[in-house]
């Protein structure tokens, strides 16, 4: 669409134009489960990590990354999906239906 030729009409047009102020340094805005955030991510593995190494002393490194990764993300999404009723317990309390 064009621009209005009237000044007062034109004026509007282009403060409707304007980009808005950048986001500040660490805001969640479009943040939605954190699976892929670093920055959520990085607490949840790091405990995952502590867990696994006391629990498992003999796990190697990379296997020890790789499961407290997949840990992370199974409970950040988890967490997500919880409050929103997808994720419901079975009858004895213990799995996750409908996950």
């Amino acid at each position: 669409m064009a621009l209005s030729k009237q000044p007062e009409a034109r004026a509007r047009q282009l403060a409707n134009l304007t980009t808005p102020p950048p986001a500040e340094v660490g805001n969640e805005r479009s943040l939605v489960h954190g699976t892929r955030s670093e920055r959520k991510l990085a607490p949840v593995r790091e405990r995952h990590a502590r867990e696994l190494r006391e629990r498992y002393p003999g796990l190697d490194d990379y296997r020890l990354a790789i499961l407290a990764s997949r840990l992370a993300k199974i409970e950040l999404a988890t967490a997500w999906l919880r409050p929103a009723g997808h994720c419901r317990p079975d009858p004895q309390g213990r799995n996750l239906r409908n996950c």
